[in-house]
């Protein structure tokens, strides 16, 4: 993405996330649970529909298929249940 307002906006969102999950994942708790505020929500959309766009270039294979399958019901998933 070209360097924008928006963009910059998101990256902070991301960034954010990104350390609330690694906090998780320092105590080895083999379930997280995360309360995601709407900035959190809105990063992790993007997050995702970023890596299924991704993958979806990738040469096709099983793995890819399945792949973009799994990320697919997940972002199905955030959009229907956090309708922005």
């Amino acid at each position: 993405m070209p360097p924008t307002n928006e963009r910059n906006t998101t990256l902070r969102q991301v960034q954010t996330l990104q350390g609330k999950l690694l906090v998780q994942l320092d105590r080895a708790q083999p379930q997280i649970q995360l309360v995601l505020g709407t900035e959190d929500v809105t990063a992790l959309i993007v997050m995702i529909k970023s890596l299924l766009l991704l993958y979806a270039e990738k040469p096709d294979s099983l793995d890819r298929r399945t792949t973009v399958t799994d990320i697919g019901k997940l972002y199905a998933y955030l959009k229907q249940t956090y309708k922005r």
